[in-house]
C-alpha cells in the first residue's frame, strides 16, 4: 500500500517546486495576441532604491534578470533579437523597492503588548518584559512589460509585489531573480509551442 502512494508523493512535490511562490497579477491589454508574435528585443528597465545603489550591481542585476526572464521566454518558443526594429515585441522589466521599519508584532509570554504598555491610562498594566523590537522590512516590486514596438502601446504585464525581511544583499538579489522566473513564466507561450 505504501509503495501505491510514493509515486503520488513525488507527483505532489514536482507540482509543488513548479508552483509560484508569489501571486503573479496578469494583464493583457484586449486585442494583444501576443501568442502569434515570434521574436523580443531588450529595451532598458528602470531600477528603484529607497538609496543610492552602484551601477555595478545595477549592470549585474539587470543582467541577471534579463538572462532569467529570456530564458524562460525561449522556453516559451520566442527567439530573442538584438536589433529592437525588427522585433515582434519589447520587453521591459522594472524593479522598485522601499524599506520601512515597523514594530515587531510577537507578543512576550505573560507581557502585555508594546501598544498596551506604553498607553497611559489602559488600566492596570504591568511594564513590558522589554523593550518592544523594531524590524526592517523590504518592500519589492518587478513588473515585466510586453509592448508593441511600432506604436509603443502595453500588450502584455506581469506584477509582483510582495513584503518581508531580506537578511542580505544576496538574498535580496536572489528574491528579485525568483520572482522574475515566475512572471515570465506567467508570459503566453507561443502558439505551437510543446
Amino acid at each position: 500500500m505504501a509503495v501505491r502512494s510514493w509515486p503520488t508523493t513525488l507527483l505532489a512535490v514536482v507540482l509543488s517546486a513548479c508552483s509560484s511562490q508569489w501571486a503573479v497579477e496578469k494583464y493583457q491589454a484586449p486585442g494583444a495576441d501576443v501568442a502569434s508574435l515570434r521574436t523580443f528585443a531588450w529595451k532598458p528597465g528602470e531600477y528603484a532604491a529607497p538609496r543610492q545603489v552602484s551601477p555595478e550591481l545595477e549592470a549585474s542585476l539587470d543582467a541577471q534578470l534579463r538572462d532569467t526572464i529570456t530564458g524562460e521566454l525561449r522556453a516559451k518558443g520566442y527567439t530573442e533579437l538584438t536589433d529592437p526594429g525588427a522585433a515582434d515585441m519589447h520587453i521591459t522589466v522594472h524593479v522598485s523597492g522601499m524599506r520601512r521599519e515597523v514594530l515587531a508584532d510577537e507578543s512576550r509570554i505573560g507581557a502585555p503588548t508594546a501598544n498596551a504598555a506604553l498607553t497611559p491610562g489602559e488600566g492596570d498594566v504591568a511594564p513590558p518584559s522589554a523593550i518592544p523590537q523594531i524590524q526592517t522590512l523590504s518592500d519589492a516590486s518587478v513588473i515585466v512589460f510586453a509592448d508593441d514596438p511600432t506604436s509603443g502601446r502595453l500588450m502584455w504585464r506581469g506584477t509582483v509585489t510582495t513584503e518581508g525581511r531580506v537578511t542580505s544583499k544576496e538574498a535580496g538579489l536572489r528574491k528579485l531573480d525568483e520572482i522574475a522566473r515566475d512572471i515570465s513564466r506567467q508570459f503566453p507561450a507561443r502558439r505551437g509551442t510543446p
